[in-house]
């Protein structure tokens, strides 16, 4: 666990810095889903819960940083896993307009009021929050957004936005970071 908070650590320095830089492309979300649920598998292993994912079958490509992504992920099913004893986490995907919408959800403890608001920040609550907060930073730099849902004792939902692919479009830079690898 140390040597992953010490790499999410280093990580949000760069994206602090400016100096993260994402290497964007064509990319079909239902491989990165699959591959990371069962990678999700083994968190879920001793507990009495059942993984589930709904793709929808016309899901269109988007614009993104395979291996980010797929790190977004794996933070949001790790921390359903921590807070669900039972139940079921879920997965979706879906295309909503010029995005493509992922939402994981569980049937977990849920997240109290007072926290929900500070749930992206980088506090002192350890590895999950920088976690989080880092997910968010990541999905931002897609020009994304990542939100979450929450009631104590029903459960929570994170769900995030990424572009469509958009193969004709000039790749600019986002909030100052360069996305592409080309140099400024």
């Amino acid at each position: 666990h140390l040597l992953g908070l010490i790499n999410d650590l280093l990580d949000i320095s760069q994206i602090e810095a400016g100096l993260m830089e994402l290497q964007l492309q064509e990319l079909y979300l239902t491989e990165v889903i699959n591959s990371v649920m069962a990678t999700a598998s083994a968190l879920v292993r001793d507990k009495e819960i059942e993984l589930r994912q709904d793709i929808a079958p016309d899901l269109p490509r988007v614009q993104a940083d395979a291996a980010r992504i797929r790190q977004v992920l794996l933070r949001l099913l790790t921390s359903a896993a921590r807070s669900t004893e039972r139940g079921y986490i879920a997965v979706h995907a879906w295309p909503d307009g010029d995005e493509v919408l992922v939402s994981v959800s569980d049937t977990g403890v849920g997240i109290a009021p007072r926290d929900l608001e500070h749930i992206f920040e980088q506090g002192e609550n350890g590895q999950a929050q920088v976690g989080l907060a880092l997910s968010k930073d990541f999905v931002e730099m897609h020009g994304g957004r990542l939100w979450v849902e929450s009631e104590m004792g029903q459960g929570s939902t994170f769900t995030f936005s990424l572009p469509l692919w958009q193969p004709s479009e000039k790749r600019e830079t986002l909030d100052g970071m360069r996305i592409d690898g080309e140099s400024q």
